[in-house]
């Protein structure tokens, strides 16, 4: 791979002015880095970007030197990397260490519990009396375990098991943010656009019937039909801000993850000329997928009826180019790690119809990806083959 380029990392909270919680304290509201090493690997090769600050009067002979024995320690440093262990090895690691520490599920909050029913229950009221259309919430599982040191083992079973997702991880001082996102917010690349419209979920089965059964079910669906088609409409109006000559799809279509499946339809447009990718996810975020709409009415009703701080979480988070292009993701199927312990969040899409087990259900089934990665246990009320 020929030439290097100069790549910006980082992403969005959900809601920048919402007061951080604990488990955010130590994240600011937005945040863009240039890596000094950037490493990138396909199937064209390999290749190692250093970057540096060259001032007036630098003296580059030393700047040289000093990127020449960063790559050399950068090299030796991806020599050294061991194969991870088994997703068995490490879940008998975990069992072990849950076992000794008593904290083999997440820690039970039944006030937090009862705010998220209550919150579903009089979501789907408004939207019934036509104040709303779709409102996501979401909620939040605790653990009082810290799994910072099985990070790089976790990040190999999601990338293996999660193949059509995108596997990121965020350090921040003592957190760490880690999710595999199905969702591709906006994707800029010569000048062409691409969008991942997700909405509407079901579970997945091991019996192939039974997997078809469930996804048929969603497909036929009215109450997950009209949210996704809200997710779609919602983009479009958005997207007449930075791009031109839309190709919208007819139908949606299934897209099987590795524990879930849901409603996918694919966008692609051309970029105005004086836009970036930046200018895309500031018109773009929160998409419906992830907030609701009408949009200002459904963030009112997350900010009074959700009771914790989401964070990064359902926020964008990518990467920006010094050109303008770039690649944004949807913080979803997510978890944050520090010394708090462990946090995974998700959410769901509520409708008129909606009930308040089935949308806690849902919220199950998204967090198995992460849960399942770490090893870690389901929830205090239902064994995984309940939801």
């Amino acid at each position: 791979m020929s030439g290097g380029r100069a790549s910006a990392f980082g992403g969005v909270a959900f809601d920048p002015d919402r007061q951080r919680d604990l488990r955010w304290k130590r994240w600011p509201v937005a945040s863009l880095t240039v890596p000094r090493l950037l490493f990138e690997s396909d199937s064209a090769g390999c290749r190692l970007t250093v970057n540096v600050v060259v001032a007036p009067g630098s003296d580059t002979e030393s700047i040289v030197l000093q990127c020449l024995e960063s790559v050399t320690k950068a090299v030796a440093g991806l020599r050294s990397v061991t194969e991870p262990v088994s997703l068995k090895d490490r879940a008998v690691g975990r069992s072990v260490r849950a076992m000794a520490s008593g904290a083999g599920g997440p820690l039970q909050d039944i006030e937090q519990d009862l705010a998220y029913e209550r919150a579903v229950t009089e979501t789907a009221r408004d939207i019934r009396e036509g104040l709303l259309r779709k409102v996501v919430l979401a909620r939040r599982a605790d653990y009082p375990v810290d799994e910072r040191d099985h990070l790089a083992d976790a990040l190999a079973t999601l990338a293996r098991e999660h193949p059509d997702s995108t596997v990121f991880v965020w350090g921040n001082q003592e957190d760490v943010f880690v999710g595999a996102a199905p969702e591709r917010l906006i994707r800029v690349a010569d000048g062409q656009v691409s969008i991942d419209c997700l909405a509407g979920t079901a579970p997945r089965s091991n019996e192939v019937s039974e997997d078809r059964r469930l996804g048929r079910e969603l497909f036929e669906s009215a109450k997950n039909q009209d949210e996704h088609r809200a997710v779609v409409e919602g983009v479009l109006m958005s997207g007449a801000d930075f791009a031109l000559d839309w190709n919208v799809p007819r139908a949606p279509r299934l897209l099987a993850l590795g524990h879930v499946q849901h409603l996918y339809t694919p966008l692609t447009a051309t970029l105005r000329p004086d836009k970036t990718v930046l200018d895309a996810v500031a018109a773009l975020h929160p998409t419906p997928a992830v907030a609701g709409t009408p949009r200002d009415s459904a963030l009112a009703a997350i900010a009074a009826r959700e009771t914790m701080d989401r964070g990064y979480y359902a926020g964008p988070v990518g990467f920006v180019e010094a050109d303008g292009s770039g690649e944004f993701v949807v913080a979803l199927r997510c978890a944050l790690l520090g010394p708090h312990g462990m946090s995974l969040f998700a959410g769901g899409g509520i409708m008129g119809g909606s009930d308040p087990m089935s949308e806690r259900a849902e919220t199950e089934w998204k967090m198995r990806a992460i849960r399942s990665a770490f090893g870690l246990t389901g929830s205090l009320d239902h064994k995984e083959g309940d939801l």
